[in-house]
């Protein structure tokens, strides 16, 4: 008798385990297996995937054209927001137009900048905290690529604990989606 009750209970916490590994699995799980690259090199090739939406309703912060003793500050002022689709590592159309600005921007300030990511409310905020390192790394990645030095880079992701707007629908999580750039 005493080994039956052993057994049941044991089943039983093997049960609760279970169940509470799948549920945690649920939870961390992504709609795709890799992040997307931030933007190809050819800006007039729209994004193929993710949301379309305008990602315009933020103006630009600047003109992007610093100086070359101009400081981080000055810089981080001249850069403009990028914004990301739906889910995704990969830049929209217009912030892909606006890349090559902030290239410029970073590559003639004398200061460091911090690559910042953020996303929606949508999703754990674990996942959320993921998303936007990913999106932080890929513009880290991608200025480097161009030739702006890694040591005047940093990043950090915010997840979604740094919304500009809040509320709910399309206008206002894409304007949440976002990597910005502050000086050091």
């Amino acid at each position: 008798m005493k080994m039956n009750c052993l057994s049941v209970f044991g089943l039983r916490k093997v049960s609760f385990l279970a169940a509470a590994l799948g549920a945690l699995s649920l939870a961390t799980c992504s709609k795709t297996d890799a992040p997307d690259p931030a933007i190809k090199d050819d800006a007039a090739n729209p994004a193929d995937s993710g949301d379309k939406s305008d990602a315009t309703a933020v103006p630009p912060v600047a003109d992007a054209g610093a100086s070359a003793d101009t400081g981080a500050s000055d810089t981080a002022s001249a850069l403009e927001t990028l914004y990301f689709e739906f889910d995704s590592s990969r830049l929209t159309a217009d912030s892909q137009k606006d890349f090559p600005k902030v290239v410029e921007a970073i590559k003639n300030g004398s200061g460091k900048i911090r690559i910042e990511g953020h996303c929606d409310d949508r999703g754990s905020a674990e996942y959320n905290l993921a998303l936007g390192e990913r999106r932080a790394k890929a513009i880290y990645d991608l200025l480097v690529s161009k030739g702006v030095e890694a040591s005047k880079l940093s990043t950090i992701s915010y997840g979604k604990e740094r919304p500009v707007e809040q509320g709910s629908g399309e206008e206002v999580w894409s304007k949440n989606r976002r990597v910005e750039f502050t000086p050091q």
